[in-house]
């Protein structure tokens, strides 16, 4: 998926975007084109490689300056987790995938926060998201919250996203969002382990 991470993990990573992408064109009962099938694998591996992995290596820098026991950020467990969709990194990766491609105007604003604030942000927009049945002040703070991460709000890292999460009702949380990958509509699904 990118120069600097040659293992098997990234290669199952990339077999596994492959493989989405070939459901997505069989539910949407569309011929395969392998055109538009390699344009869209190679889209979406420019994007890992130019902002996925620079918001990786942003996020675990900034948590580990910030002294971060967590062992996707302060070790070697850490990569073999990132290796099985760490939960961190997944979301972060399907955000800016989503802030990308996607059709959520609200992603609109928080990715074009600068610095560390906006990994933190489209995290928060994936781990903060309210069950559909919350009411709208519980939609309004979460989307309040959101904005703060986005915004440096989060000054202690991921505790202090833990820390919001706490002020929303359960469960929390996103997993999947509509995206157009030139021209081929589908739907993004963040993996966790």
């Amino acid at each position: 998926l990118n120069a600097h991470w040659h293992d098997e993990g990234a290669e199952r990573e990339m077999r596994s975007v492959a493989q989405a992408l070939l459901t997505l064109y069989t539910a949407l009962a569309r011929p395969l084109d392998q055109t538009a099938l390699d344009h869209v694998v190679a889209t979406l591996s420019d994007l890992v490689a130019s902002e996925v992995e620079t918001g990786i290596r942003a996020l675990q820098a900034h948590e580990l300056a910030l002294g971060s026991r967590d062992p996707c950020f302060s070790s070697a467990a850490g990569a073999h987790l990132r290796a099985r969709c760490c939960t961190y990194y997944s979301a972060l990766a399907a955000a800016l995938i989503e802030a990308r491609f996607g059709f959520d105007s609200s992603m609109a604003e928080v990715n074009a926060t600068k610095g560390v604030g906006r990994f933190y942000g489209l995290m928060a927009a994936w781990f903060l998201q309210p069950p559909a049945q919350a009411t709208d002040d519980e939609k309004q703070r979460a989307r309040k919250l959101t904005r703060e991460a986005a915004h440096g709000g989060f000054r202690d890292g991921m505790s202090g996203l833990h820390s919001a999460a706490g002020r929303l009702p359960g469960p929390l949380g996103r997993y999947w969002a509509d995206i157009a990958v030139g021209g081929v509509r589908g739907t993004l699904w963040r993996c966790e382990a």
